[in-house]
């Protein structure tokens, strides 16, 4: 063990010089680190920026999750007509 710590001693102010340079707290993919949820909240806010209105519209009629009127408001809010990109109307079987 003593012969560890005494390796170490020279490698002591580079390893000091290295960490005054670099931002306190500093990690993640943007300082060359294994990516943290940082990371991962920056892509998913990249994500979700990129989705137009109408995507998110279509996504919503296809699930077939809404009730017809909250369809119908939707539909109107995009300017879909109609039994375009969703149910028909029709209830499910």
């Amino acid at each position: 063990m003593l012969q560890q710590t005494m390796a170490a001693v020279p490698h002591r102010q580079a390893r000091l010089h290295e960490t005054a340079n670099r931002k306190r707290g500093a990690s993640g993919s943007a300082y060359g680190k294994l990516p943290h949820v940082l990371d991962a909240i920056r892509l998913i806010n990249l994500a979700v920026g990129r989705v137009t209105k109408a995507q998110a519209a279509r996504y919503w009629l296809s699930a077939e999750v809404l009730s017809l009127a909250q369809s119908a408001l939707v539909r109107a809010e995009v300017g879909s007509p109609e039994g375009e990109s969703g149910d028909s109307g029709a209830a499910p079987p």
